[in-house]
């Protein structure tokens, strides 16, 4: 099994800048979140790998993105 990047997951470059980084987690993950999902477990599935990418990576954003995106 073969595991993707987080670059790959967020469909970004390994150049992407922080700002991209964000925009595009954000995007996916509002794109594949389960409430705009319901009963898809593709989606689902999706989401768990976008936000599982994250906390391993949370490396790439700033604390204060972090624990804001938590609280909302």
């Amino acid at each position: 099994l073969c595991s993707k990047s987080y670059y790959d997951i967020l469909q970004v470059p390994k150049t992407a800048s922080e700002d991209q980084i964000k925009k595009a987690f954000r995007k996916l993950a509002l794109k594949f979140h389960p409430d705009k999902n319901p009963d898809n477990e593709e989606a689902t599935k999706k989401f768990a790998e976008i936000n599982n990418g994250n906390q391993r990576n949370t490396h790439f954003l700033p604390i204060t993105y972090i624990l804001h995106t938590a609280i909302i």
